[in-house]
């Protein structure tokens, strides 16, 4: 019996891969089968988020500088006196060039670290909740590139934020949200719903089954199990959110 051998596709470039993500996501997933690189889809992905925090920085200054004196002010247990100089020296700090600098190193290490972590929620998933052929390599060559609309849909919603100078713009369900506290637990919850998120979820299904060699049902299970696990977390942090605000208030 002759054995049969799989025909290999040719390695793509990194422009290649990233181009082809918007006009051929299916064939670039197939290509990261046989040659799952994903280094320079990371930093693609990371150096551009780095960058699309400077355009809107001021905004974002201003939101975090906001919620800080919000939060100190409504702290009894600092005394009033002791108030305004913390705020003071946060003010300062905020408006100095430092903030810059370590906000975009925050960036950098925060969404390499989110990859990672990514990368490998979807290797346990698709290979061992799936049964899929699938390495670490290549979850960490699918998330990086699937990366590529997150940063794409971060690009769309510049104007957005710049247009309505606040951080805070829904695509989602959180434009229905019984609470427009941004902060809240149930605007977190709608707005996890977003309809870029949920556009690439099909395109993550459509292109994981191929790169894992398993059938489309068991690609969305799976892609499903993904979003979910991502709602829970970014409910849980809301809820904490809430919780220390109530407890810098004095637990009334």
């Amino acid at each position: 019996m002759e054995a049969t051998t799989e025909t290999l596709p040719p390695p793509m470039t990194l422009s290649q891969r990233l181009l082809g993500m918007f006009t051929s996501p299916n064939r670039v997933f197939e290509a990261l089968r046989a040659h799952p690189a994903f280094a320079g889809a990371l930093l693609v992905f990371i150096i551009g988020n780095a960058l699309c925090f400077l355009p809107i920085q001021s905004i974002i200054k201003n939101t975090s500088i906001n919620q800080m004196i919000e939060q100190i002010e409504s702290n009894d247990n600092i005394p009033a006196e002791r108030q305004e100089e913390i705020i003071d020296g946060q003010r300062k700090f905020m408006e100095g060039p430092w903030y810059t600098v370590t906000s975009i190193g925050g960036i950098l290490v925060v969404m390499t670290m989110s990859m990672f972590f990514w990368g490998l929620f979807v290797w346990l998933l698709y290979a061992f909740g799936s049964g899929g052929d699938i390495t670490f390599k290549h979850a960490m060559a699918a998330v990086t590139h699937t990366g590529i609309y997150f940063l794409a849909a971060g690009l769309l919603k510049i104007p957005l934020i710049l247009a309505k100078g606040s951080v805070y713009v829904a695509t989602s369900l959180a434009l229905v949200s019984p609470d427009p506290d941004p902060r809240s637990v149930i605007y977190s919850f709608l707005d996890s719903f977003d309809i870029f998120s949920i556009a690439i979820l099909a395109i993550f299904a459509s292109g994981m089954a191929r790169l894992a060699r398993i059938s489309p049902a068991k690609s969305w299970t799976m892609a499903i199990i993904l979003f979910v696990i991502g709602l829970v977390f970014r409910v849980l942090g809301a809820m904490m959110g809430e919780m220390m605000s109530h407890m810098g208030g004095g637990g009334h």
